[in-house]
């Protein structure tokens, strides 16, 4: 579900193009002069790593350089100079981890990113994720709340559960991290949660949900038994909500589940027929 204005509109997919054609990558979701949202669907970095490996960003940015110079014409049919479209302001709001799918916002404008940003500091934004984790959670709701401090080596963070349990050395480096999650169905050897994320801090979801001992689907690194084949780990930026940079009207996003997932086809039908018996 997407709600627009007058003067936003939806970026509508190409109907001459079939599947083989789509960007395996990524595909978009929304878009209008301010912002773009992107329904992530590899396993890449948003932005580029610090081994240098590309980006979403990079690849959106290659792309949409190209596709200005292409369409920069003049009336004799001839590319027009200009280097100002040839570089279009596109920058990452926020990110998602590399192996996660889902929803991530970019700024088109220095304003809409400063906007953005502003508003995810300020947590003005609702964040819902979908996760598929690998054993049952010991009730069908609840909140979590944990200290996590990042580890020296093996880019992984560690989970506390009180400022006190924390040697004092590392202290200084701990960060609250809090989110709301409940049961939203099972397939016959897992079980997937909706989760509402309060904080934003890295690797938040997938380090408390293997401290409960119910680690997501894929993600060796927090103690899942087995990798996924397309590389992800079960982890998917769902829904986000929040004020529009330039006039403040309510945006809401939805992201598609990526298809080509056996267990997300599963919780598909699981998340179809709770809206039916919603609307019954």
């Amino acid at each position: 579900m997407q709600e627009s204005h007058p003067n936003h509109f939806p970026r509508q997919p190409d109907e001459s193009s079939s599947p083989e054609m789509a960007n395996p990558a990524y595909s978009i979701h929304y878009e209008d002069d301010a912002l773009l949202a992107v329904n992530k669907l590899a396993p890449l970095p948003v932005q580029r790593d610090a081994n240098g490996t590309p980006g979403l960003q990079d690849l959106m940015l290659a792309e949409r350089a190209s596709s200005l110079l292409k369409n920069t014409k003049t009336a004799h049919g001839t590319l027009k100079e200009n280097h100002n479209s040839s570089h279009p302001f596109l920058e990452a709001v926020h990110r998602i981890d590399q192996r996660a799918t889902g929803l991530v916002l970019f700024a088109k404008t220095p304003e809409a990113l400063r906007r953005l940003s502003e508003c995810f500091r300020n947590q003005h934004i609702l964040k819902i994720y979908l996760a598929c984790v690998e054993r049952k959670p010991d009730s069908s709701s609840g909140s979590l709340s944990h200290w996590l401090v990042p580890q020296r080596y093996g880019n992984k963070v560690q989970v506390f559960s009180s400022l006190e349990d924390i040697p004092q050395q590392k202290r200084r480096s701990a960060k609250l991290a809090t989110l709301a999650y409940e049961l939203a169905g099972a397939s016959d050897r897992y079980w997937f949660l909706r989760i509402e994320l309060h904080t934003g801090r890295r690797h938040q979801i997938r380090a408390q949900l293997a401290a409960q001992g119910w680690p997501i689907k894929g993600d060796l690194k927090y103690g899942s038994h087995r990798s996924v084949p397309s590389g992800r780990i079960l982890l998917h930026s769902w829904i986000m909500e929040f004020p529009h940079p330039i006039d403040g009207h309510l945006l809401r996003l939805t992201a598609p589940l990526p298809e080509d997932e056996p267990l997300y086809r599963v919780l598909q039908g699981i998340l179809r027929n709770r809206e039916d018996a919603g609307n019954g």
